[in-house]
């Protein structure tokens, strides 16, 4: 049904329909397309914030009833018939009803509408006073209030503001004051709400005479015309609900037409309606329709989507009953074997935890234990949150704590690790034992810490001989066992040192690693390090040279009669010395083949200018790399490589300007790549045999070595390719190679992997024990000691972060249960042997007979002592109240508590214990006679904890010092002896925790310094 488009006619509203009684059927008419007549229709209309467009519908009653066809004329026999017309039509060239016939409109409509004009009866009083005011109207001249006009009728009085816009002047609000006390307002047209007006005081509006109306006019004066808003703002919106448009303007439905803002309160929530709406609608016209094709499509595919998801619905039910139905677990079992191996180990870990009643009853496998205690050394953050979270079924902190105090982090040779090694070689015979020992240092931080295990502190050299020493160590030398004929690999031993190990102390350990390895069946054939001075004075201690007229690379085994001892030096290590020796010298010679360095320069700036490169993997750093690139062997195997050899043979064919004399340069690359493939075979397919071509590669380059230096000799002031010292360092390592390969190969071996014989598993042992380091590039001593235990028992499959290998796994044969089960018993006898030892020197500081039982009444507080400032008497304080507080959850006893606690907080020195008191009451206060025993015990104690006494032994030291010191002892006459010992010893133990730790701090700070220093260098 049609609404008419009027302001302030309510036709075809539903609303309007349902109160109109008796119902009349309303009719709506089309405004004409002529223009000109259209213009006349808005003229008549005379508003400003209407306009009548072909889209409108007037109702019936905004014309004059002689403008309106009701019915239908026909003469019939000379008789005129009228038939009723179902539609109405106007006839032409009619117009709309002026504005100023707009009041008998209103009349009607007051009359007819109780939705606008009904309004509840005044009181009696109201009715006299109207009747006074329709006489005051009817008997006086009617004045003009303001710029409101006023006109009576005997059933009412009508004030009325006039306005005019371009020439027309209409009624821009009115005030209706009937007979029977109500008001009517108007405004543009439409009818005001009582909401817009009755807001003010009810007595306003009971008006006795035409005066009393005044303010009542002067308020509906005050307020604004609400105009609605513009329909722009939702151009998506051409339909409401609870708006209605008038041209280009939209306003609510239950709009006040008069507010005192520039939109009514109807209005502003309609707007944010439509607003909200247009929102909606533009996201919705983002989105195209799918074709039919692509829906015929898509319901196919979901379609056959639910199948499957009800196939696999089915499967998945009957695999549950036969999981249930399978107590042995088989069937779980082979599903779980296409997962990796440590997944599997997860899944089963959740799979007993649920089955667990309670969170404390999980028992967890030895293996799972192990890799938490990995991930949580790597990052303790991490795995709170991950236990947190509940993503893993994670033991607790406590429990990898306990796990932990039970494997014993000791330097020297790991006795579990040497046992492995026996049991898994009792069976194995001939070259089967065979291996080889990799020895090299690692960089870490200095640390020092308080051990209550071994009560000593840990951080200092320890070479394993039970020799104390008092320099903080910042290397960690590693001995690893790799057997030429098994997957897995071994760390036997680990070392804390000062800078690297002097020569003659690593050929010491060399002898010892090769004796203890061939008491267990395992028999060390070769000794692989790098190009260390140290480690060339090692070589030096066993009578090893590579020197052209006194070389020797090998020396008789120790253990072995019919067996020689080899010595190798590490082939990347080489390679890398060889780089940066022409990077440092630019020109060389190897035999008859002349190099020139800039020969790469040239290759990388002329072919890296090209999107299709011949030798794509070369960049400027490999041709210029920085101090800190340097020691990356990648980048010197890349640059010594097949394609750079080629590259530089295709230029050069090219006659591409600084190649052309670059055959001795490329000769020599594919040398050095032929060198570094033959003794970096790690695949069995690849190995070496009696028949392969690489034995004869090596032997023609031995003698080639040999030759070098007369042929340098000849050619005055060229340099070799590579340093004197490398020289020698590669003349060993391939006589070496070469011998031990015809010997392997001649004692039964079917093939030899030379890939076993550098130190590339050593290097990724490093490369995970820095990664386990945190932000910093090296983990402290102490923390090494506590990862190398870890990863002598598992290696997880993770690559390293620094070193210069390959990212792959390795076995370690050492297993975790066997290492948890190892000395525990011995470990807790020692710990109480220790303990008994401490409590008996403990036990000579306190004298007999001084007692606080024995005292009646209380100790007085001692005078101020000049041994402590004043300072330090309360930082005492405050640590004898923790100690107070650490006691009492343990002692039972009321006298011993008594002797050791005060309420007494009035002593001087317990200045600092109430400035830190969260609230009164809630530190701890000692008495008199723990304060004086503790006070004396600090005085002795300050001065053993100096830097100039730190030692591993200083806790003893510190006893040793307490012994001459006479101090009261505390508690019962029963308890006093124990009590005392267990006080005087925690307070030590915890004065050797902060002393170690501010030690550790200094030690950082200058860690720091000199890491940012050798840093500003590198870059």
């Amino acid at each position: 049904m049609p609404r008419c488009a009027v302001p302030g006619c309510r036709s075809g509203y539903s609303s309007a329909t349902s109160n109109e009684v008796p119902f009349v059927q309303r009719h709506f008419f089309k405004p004409p397309k002529d223009p000109n007549v259209l213009r006349e229709w808005n003229n008549a209309a005379g508003r400003a914030n209407f306009e009548v467009t072909q889209r409108s519908y007037i109702c019936d009653r905004h014309f004059d009833e002689a403008d309106i066809c009701t019915s239908f004329q026909h003469v019939v026999n000379g008789e005129t018939v009228s038939i009723p017309r179902g539609r109405w039509e106007l006839k032409k060239a009619s117009v709309l009803v002026a504005e100023d016939d707009i009041t008998p409109v209103l009349q009607s409509e007051s009359e007819t509408c109780t939705e606008m004009l009904e309004h509840e009866n005044r009181a009696a009083s109201n009715a006299e006073s109207m009747e006074v005011i329709m006489k005051e109207s009817s008997t006086e001249d009617l004045p003009v209030y303001g710029a409101w006009c006023v006109q009576h009728t005997d059933e009412r009085v009508v004030f009325y503001k006039l306005q005019e816009i371009g020439g027309v002047v209409f009624i821009e609000r009115a005030v209706v004051i009937n007979k029977n006390s109500t008001v009517v307002v108007s405004a543009k047209g439409k009818l005001v709400p009582e909401s817009s007006y009755t807001f003010i005081n009810s007595d306003k509006l009971n008006f006795t005479t035409l005066k009393d109306a005044a303010p009542f006019l002067h308020l509906i004066e005050s307020l604004g015309i609400c105009n609605g808003f513009d329909s722009r703002l939702c151009p998506l919106i051409s339909t409401s609900k609870t708006a209605e448009r008038s041209g280009r303007t939209w306003r609510s439905k239950r709009c006040a037409v008069l507010s005192a803002k520039a939109l009514c309160v109807q209005c502003r929530k309609a707007k944010k309606n439509l607003q909200c709406r247009q929102k909606r609608r533009s996201r919705k016209s983002k989105y195209v329709p799918l074709p039919s094709a692509l829906l015929r499509n898509l319901r196919k595919k979901t379609i056959r989507a639910t199948v499957l998801r009800e196939k696999y619905k089915r499967d998945l039910l009957s695999l549950k009953k036969k999981l249930s139905s399978d107590p042995s677990n088989a069937l779980l079992s082979e599903v779980l074997a296409e997962l990796p191996p440590l997944q599997q180990l997860a899944f089963r870990t959740a799979l007993q935890s649920m089955k667990a009643k309670s969170s404390r009853g999980v028992r967890y496998d030895c293996g799972w234990l192990l890799s938490c205690l990995l991930l949580k050394i790597s990052s303790p953050r991490v795995y709170r949150l991950m236990s947190r979270m509940k993503i893993l079924p994670l033991p607790t902190s406590t429990r990898l704590r306990q796990i932990i105090r039970g494997m014993p982090c000791e330097f020297g040779f790991n006795k579990l690790s040497l046992s492995s090694i026996g049991a898994f070689m009792k069976t194995m015979k001939g070259v089967q034992c065979y291996g080889t020992l990799v020895i090299d240092e690692m960089k870490v931080r200095q640390a020092v810490a308080f051990n209550r295990q071994t009560y000593k502190i840990d951080g200092f050299v320890n070479y394993g001989d039970g020799e104390v020493s008092a320099a903080t160590a910042d290397h960690a030398l590693v001995a690893m066992f790799v057997p030429l004929f098994h997957s897995w690999v071994q760390p036997i031993a680990s070392f804390a040192t000062k800078n690297a190990a002097p020569g003659h102390v690593l050929a010491k350990i060399v002898l010892d690693a090769i004796v203890q390895l061939r008491k267990h069946n395992a028999i060390v054939v070769a000794v692989i390090s790098d190009g260390a001075s140290t480690n060339k004075a090692m070589w030096s201690n066993f009578g090893i040279s590579g020197k052209l007229h006194t070389a020797n690379h090998k020396v008789q085994h120790p253990c072995e009669p019919n067996q020689s001892l080899y010595f190798l030096c590490d082939v990347p290590h080489i390679v890398k010395c060889i780089r940066n020796h022409l990077l440092r010298h630019k020109y060389g010679m190897i035999g008859e083949h002349r190099i020139n360095y800039d020969h790469y320069r040239v290759l990388q700036e002329v072919d890296g200018k090209e999107q299709l490169r011949i030798v794509p993997k070369l960049t400027a750093e490999h041709v210029c790399p920085d101090n800190m690139r340097k020691m990356s062997v990648k980048l010197a195997v890349q640059l010594l490589s097949r394609s750079t050899a080629i590259g530089l043979d295709v230029y050069r064919r090219l006659k591409q300007d600084g190649l052309e004399d670059c055959e001795g340069t490329a000769a020599f690359t594919r040398i050095i790549n032929d060198l570094f493939d033959a003794l970096n075979i790690k695949l069995p397919r690849f190995g070496i045999r009696s028949t392969s071509k690489e034995i004869k590669a090596r032997a023609i380059n031995v003698l080639l070595l040999k030759n070098i230096r007369n042929r340098n000799h000849v050619e005055k002031g060229t340099a070799m390719f590579a340093s004197q010292v490398t020289m020698e360092s590669l003349r060993v390592t391939l006589s070496s190679i070469l011998e031990l390969t015809n010997d392997l190969l001649a004692k039964g071996a079917r093939y030899v992997l030379t890939g076993k014989l550098n130190q590339d598993p050593l290097e990724r042992f490093f490369g995970i024990t820095r990664s386990f380091g945190g932000d910093e590039d090296h983990p402290t001593i102490l923390s090494f000691s506590h990862i190398y235990r870890l990863l002598s028992l598992y290696t997880p499959v993770k690559a390293s972060i620094a070193g210069n290998v390959q990212e792959e796994p390795t076995l370690i044969l050492a297993t975790v249960q066997e290492t948890m089960k190892q000395g525990k018993k011995q470990q807790l006898a020692t710990y109480e042997k220790l303990r008994e030892t401490i409590s008996a020197k403990i036990s000579e500081v306190c004298l007999p007979g001084i007692s606080s039982a024995s005292h009646s009444g209380p100790t007085p507080l001692p005078d101020h002592g000049y041994a402590l400032p004043a300072v330090q008497e309360c930082v005492v304080y405050y640590l004898c109240g923790y100690i107070v507080h650490s006691f009492l959850k343990h002692v039972n006893c009321a006298a011993c508590i008594s002797s050791i606690q005060s309420t007494n907080t009035k002593f001087p020195a317990s200045l600092l214990t109430l400035a830190r008191e969260f609230r009164n009451g809630s530190l701890k206060h000692p008495s008199t006679e723990l304060y004086t025993m503790l006070k004396r015990v600090e005085e002795k104690l300050s001065l053993v904890l100096g830097e100039n006494h730190l030692c591993a032994d200083m806790f003893w030291d510190a006893l040793d010092v307490i012994k001459d010191c006479d101090v009261p002892s505390v508690g019962c006459s029963v308890h006093k002896d124990i009590l005392t010992s267990e006080i005087v010893h925690s307070y030590v133990v915890l004065r050797m925790h902060f002393f170690t730790r501010d030690v550790c701090k200094k030690l950082s700070a200058s860690g720091r310094v000199s890491s940012t220093k050798k840093k500003a260098k590198l870059l």
